[in-house]
C-alpha cells in the first residue's frame, strides 16, 4: 500500500475468504446382510435413512452406534460429528414345529356311592389314568437360525380343578438349527401325566385342561 501526501492509501485490495464445509464418511456395517452404500455427510448433518438391508432367515432390527448394538441410531435427532460407522442388528426368525399326541386319556375309577338326586357316583376315592402309547407326547423341533427357550404349562378347565397335570421336561432350551439338516434339527420331548379323580357325572368325553407352549429367544 502507498500513502499519498494527504494521508490517503491507494492500491488497497480486498479478498473474500470462503470456509468450505467439512464432510465425513458414514459407513453401514450390515453384519452379513445386503450391501448399503456409504454416505458423505456434512459436520452436524443428519444421516439419510437408507433402505433396510436384507439377510436370509433374519429380520432387520435397526442401526446401532457400536458393534455391541447397545445404542440405536436415531435418524431424526442424531447428527454426524466425525467419520461414523453404523451397525445393523438382526433378529433370527423363529420357526418351530410342535407335534402333539392325541392327548386322549381314560380314567377308570371305583363306583363309589350312587346319588339318585345328582345321578352321579360320589366318594370315588381311587382310580387310574391310562392312554395309548405316545398319546401324551409333545415334541418341539427348532428350525430357527437362533436358539430358543421352551416352557410348557398345564391348566385345568373349570369344573376339573381336582385334576392335576404334570409335564416332564417342562422348561428347556434348544440350540440353533443353522447349518443343520432339517432331519437333524434340535428337538425336545415332553410327556403329560394326569392325576386326580373324575366323578361319573361327567360325560364319556370331556376337555379337562389345556397345555400351553411358550417359545422365547
Amino acid at each position: 500500500m502507498v500513502k499519498d501526501p494527504i494521508g490517503k492509501y491507494s492500491n488497497i485490495h480486498t479478498q473474500n475468504i470462503n470456509i468450505l464445509p467439512v464432510f465425513f464418511a458414514v459407513r453401514f456395517e450390515t453384519n452379513s446382510g445386503s450391501n448399503v452404500p456409504d454416505q458423505s455427510i456434512v459436520y452436524g448433518g443428519k444421516v439419510t435413512m437408507p433402505p433396510d438391508p436384507t439377510r436370509a432367515g433374519y429380520y432387520f432390527a435397526g442401526w446401532y452406534k457400536e458393534p455391541s448394538l447397545t445404542n440405536k441410531w436415531d435418524f431424526a435427532t442424531d447428527t454426524v460429528k466425525g467419520d461414523t460407522v453404523l451397525y445393523a442388528k438382526w433378529v433370527g426368525i423363529i420357526s418351530v414345529d410342535i407335534t402333539w399326541g392325541s392327548m386322549e386319556f381314560t380314567f377308570t375309577t371305583n363306583n363309589g356311592e350312587w346319588n339318585p338326586e345328582t345321578h352321579t357316583y360320589e366318594n370315588t376315592s381311587s382310580g387310574s389314568w391310562t392312554y395309548n402309547t405316545d398319546a401324551n407326547k409333545i415334541t418341539i423341533t427348532n428350525h430357527s437360525n437362533a436358539g430358543i427357550s421352551v416352557s410348557l404349562k398345564y391348566e385345568s378347565k373349570a369344573g376339573f380343578s381336582n385334576i392335576t397335570g404334570t409335564i416332564s421336561n417342562n422348561s428347556y432350551t434348544l440350540p440353533t438349527a443353522e447349518g443343520v439338516l432339517p432331519a437333524n434339527a434340535p428337538t425336545g420331548i415332553s410327556y403329560l401325566t394326569l392325576s386326580g379323580i373324575v366323578g361319573y357325572g361327567h360325560g364319556a368325553q370331556q376337555t379337562i385342561g389345556t397345555v400351553t407352549v411358550q417359545i422365547g429367544d
